[in-house]
């Protein structure tokens, strides 16, 4: 019989920023009136060389009242494979242009707002006693337009097992779970991990932008991961407790394979689902290491599970940055409609270049960092795993909609310039007829990856 000893919830939520693409300017500046130490200049984030070097320095940078902010990772550190190719590809600079912004991560650690919950109440939700409860949140920054906010909820009982179904039922908790964040000698209370994470990612946006956000964000856009820990956790023992955390009811092996993706061992579960995800490797890294002295296992899951997270996360914060990126190309669209290329143009061209679809940063940051990202996660693994990971997650996503949209809205703006022979529809043609080709390769990818091995 398995025996579940612990289970780790990763709960994300995104949140758009796209100022350090589209309006660089609104984000805060250092000033020479003000003393060093009091300077405050986050304007890097829009700065695609600046971020670069920051990646390969690892260089962090203070924030006051929130904590740090750094690279999620060191690409260029000896054995990571995972996050070197998102480095390698980077645009040609020219002189003048802003170059465009890598997808790479950056990790917001709040180290100056620590968060706590209370173990007896979530004991009492899941109906066991706890020996250990830990919280611990951050922010991931996407710079080409994303942010997500994170909580890791640790849950551990070595003595007895977890029951699945219970653990399901405290995710229609978490909306009145409460916590205390605590900020120097001061202490918040918040009720609710949505309105937790409004508020972190609030005090965020307040320290780095010039304009403080309004603060009306919407509840949906969360994403859950549970990864079990434990030893022959089999699907056919715990489909109903697993189902619980897919589907929010009972099912059986049948439906749950239909999300799942195959290991490299008969137990791996790994299944994703439009707001879900379940996780557990334990048996099949127990196989593949057991002729290695001083495996470690606890290592080992941790490796996995966050190339996982970030594998399906890449798929999850894609289709908002399309849909992002998408309408500023209509909004390029109506303009081409409403006015001559050969007489008005110079005005539209002029405005959208310093804020829109035609600043080399911006078009460039779209073709070759976020459509490209499937070509990246192929070449991270050779057999090509965490492509099919993302794959998956994209179809639950329905990443497909946004780009067939963008693959219309270019469409429609290239046969506009073909009408016209002036320098300015050759820059439209030349913009629209890139970004089609990248996101028709991006479709193409999504529909013959297949899930299997």
């Amino acid at each position: 019989m398995g025996t579940i000893t612990g289970v780790r919830m990763h709960l994300v939520k995104r949140y758009e920023l796209s100022e350090p693409v589209f309006s660089p300017d609104k984000l805060k500046k250092s000033r020479f009136i003000v003393p060093p130490q009091r300077r405050t200049d986050y304007s890097f984030l829009g700065d695609g060389k600046r971020l670069r070097t920051m990646i390969g320095n690892r260089t962090a940078v203070k924030i006051p009242g929130v904590g740090t902010i750094e690279p999620i990772r060191n690409p260029y550190a000896s054995q990571e494979t995972y996050w070197l190719p998102f480095v390698k590809k980077t645009s040609r600079l020219k002189f003048r242009v802003r170059p465009d912004i890598p997808i790479l991560p950056f990790h917001v650690r709040p180290s100056e707002l620590i968060l706590s919950t209370e173990r007896q109440w979530v004991g009492s939700q899941v109906r066991q006693r706890l020996r250990e409860v830990s919280a611990d949140w951050g922010i991931r920054v996407y710079p080409p337009g994303i942010c997500v906010v994170y909580i890791d909820i640790f849950l551990v009982n070595p003595k007895s097992f977890l029951d699945l179904s219970d653990i399901g039922e405290l995710r229609n908790c978490l909306k009145y779970m409460p916590f205390e964040v605590t900020t120097g000698s001061e202490t918040y209370e918040v009720q609710g991990i949505f309105k937790a994470f409004d508020w972190l990612f609030t005090r965020f946006v307040s320290s780095v932008m010039e304009k403080e956000p309004d603060g009306n964000y919407p509840e949906s856009g969360y994403y859950l991961y549970y990864s079990l820990q434990g030893e022959s956790i089999g699907l056919d023992e715990y489909a109903g407790g697993i189902s619980r955390l897919l589907f929010r009811e009972e099912k059986g092996v049948a439906d749950i394979e239909k999300l799942m993706i195959p290991g490299k061992h008969e137990n791996d579960i790994l299944a994703i689902g439009r707001k879900t995800a379940v996780v557990s490797v334990d048996d099949g890294l127990r196989a593949m290491h057991e002729n290695i002295p001083r495996f470690n296992l606890r290592k080992a899951r941790h490796c996995f599970f966050w190339q996982f997270v970030f594998s399906v996360e890449f798929a999850y914060i894609t289709q908002p940055l399309v849909r992002m990126y998408e309408r500023h190309f209509s909004s390029l669209l109506v303009d081409l409609h409403a006015y001559n290329l050969s007489s008005a143009w110079a005005t539209i061209f002029d405005r959208y270049t310093r804020r829109g679809i035609l600043d080399p940063c911006v078009y460039g940051t779209l073709q070759k960092e976020i459509l490209t990202i499937p070509g990246r996660l192929r070449e991270s693994r050779g057999d090509g795993f965490w492509e099919r990971v993302y794959s998956r997650a994209a179809r639950k996503f329905a990443i497909a909609t946004p780009l067939r949209d963008l693959k219309n809205s270019t469409r429609e703006a290239y046969e506009i310039a073909m009408r016209y022979k002036t320098e300015y529809a050759e820059r439209v043609k030349e913009v629209m007829k890139g970004t089609r080709a990248a996101v028709e390769t991006m479709l193409e990818v999504l529909k013959t990856v297949k899930p299997g091995l």
